[in-house]
């Protein structure tokens, strides 16, 4: 059980393309409003997803962090183009809040885990406008289960194979029906799919020589692609204290890594037709910096990047070189997204700020 894939949660909305000599060049990003959440509760919070969508209206979905989750409350929050406006909505109490999706229709997709009752869940979708719509289901976990993953329509079960080098999924319908039944049998495959578009993502690894993903078809359970990335993604080279990672938006999948020692950090996207590699970019990280992960590549070919620190968040725009022009700092940690080529959403603990690129 988790709350997305662990690579997931700083993006939402990644754009690759190619870069022709008249694309201008956003030289940087400048604030337009800020608005402050962390009066919602006297307890810190932590941002898990948020939309931008194509009006300017902003969706931030929050959590209480609390030590005891019986009492923890989740908040969504809307705020309006200009900023002036912010409406605020509690979706849950004395839940835990198993995933949450940032949807291309602008909506939120979450479910909910009663806090007492470990098998009780609530699937909640919430519109732009903050209607929230829910559907609460009954899971009984096998005592061999390692992974729920849910996705609007069915939710999965997966697990390792007892003395096998193999994991076996399950799906089911949130009215319980069972769908079907497959085996992976993939070397170092782990049980632990993300869902995207139509498909469900798994990672293979053994953590030092090799990165693999499988993507299976969601609805059947069939194979689509299964890649291999042996080592270093183009230059099928790992350098030592390497190691790619998946990373997943709303509608990318990229491979992403970030040398601690050399303070590289690379990135290239993944075509979910094959799994092939198409494009790749490398950054200087400053040394200030730490945790980077890919934010979006824009039109033109600059790249996005955040890093997050022990004191804030870092956001980073580079030109089609890796040159970084623009760095803008928030305090405290907070999540990055963004909608192609527009604007900037960084959402924080106690505001969300709202950037415009300013194109030369």
């Amino acid at each position: 059980m988790r709350i997305l894939f662990a690579f997931s949660i700083f993006t939402t909305a990644l754009v690759w393309s190619s870069c022709d000599d008249d694309v201008e060049l956003i030289s940087r990003y400048q604030q337009t409003w800020e608005v402050a959440v962390n009066d919602i509760t006297l307890s810190p919070l932590t941002v898990w997803a948020g939309t931008l969508q194509a009006d300017g209206t902003t969706t931030v979905l929050l959590t209480e962090q609390r030590t005891s989750s019986v009492d923890q409350k989740i908040w969504v929050v809307r705020i309006d183009a200009t900023g002036g406006q912010r409406t605020v909505k509690e979706i849950g109490a004395g839940v835990f809040l198993m995933d949450v999706t940032a949807q291309s229709n602008g909506g939120i997709f979450a479910v909910l885990q009663n806090a007492t009752t470990g098998g009780r869940f609530e699937r909640v979708s919430i519109d732009p406008a903050l209607n929230v719509q829910r559907i609460e289901f009954q899971i009984n976990l096998p005592s061999t289960f390692h992974d729920l993953t849910f996705t609007p329509n069915h939710y999965f079960i997966s697990e390792y194979l007892s003395g096998s080098a193999g994991i076996r999924v399950r799906q089911f319908t949130y009215e319980h029906a069972a769908g079907w039944n497959q085996t992976l049998t993939k070397e170092q495959i782990k049980p632990f799919p993300v869902p995207f578009g139509d498909d469900l993502i798994f990672y293979r690894t053994d953590s030092e020589n090799f990165l693999g993903l499988t993507s299976i078809i969601a609805a059947t359970g069939a194979e689509r692609w299964n890649t291999n990335y042996i080592p270093g993604v183009l230059a099928n080279r790992l350098p030592p204290g390497w190691m790619f990672s998946p990373f997943f938006s709303r509608d990318e999948l990229l491979l992403a890594n970030f040398n601690l020692n050399t303070r590289q950090f690379v990135a290239a996207k993944v075509n979910t037709s094959d799994g092939s590699i198409s494009e790749e970019r490398t950054v200087a990280i400053p040394p200030d910096l730490d945790a980077a992960n890919p934010v979006s590549l824009l039109s033109d070919g600059g790249l996005l990047v955040v890093c997050n620190t022990i004191t804030g968040t870092s956001v980073l725009k580079t030109d089609r070189q890796g040159n970084i022009g623009w760095r803008g700092n928030f305090v405290p940690n907070g999540r990055v997204f963004a909608r192609a080529n527009g604007p900037l959403v960084v959402a924080t603990p106690q505001k969300i700020y709202m950037l415009e690129p300013v194109v030369e």
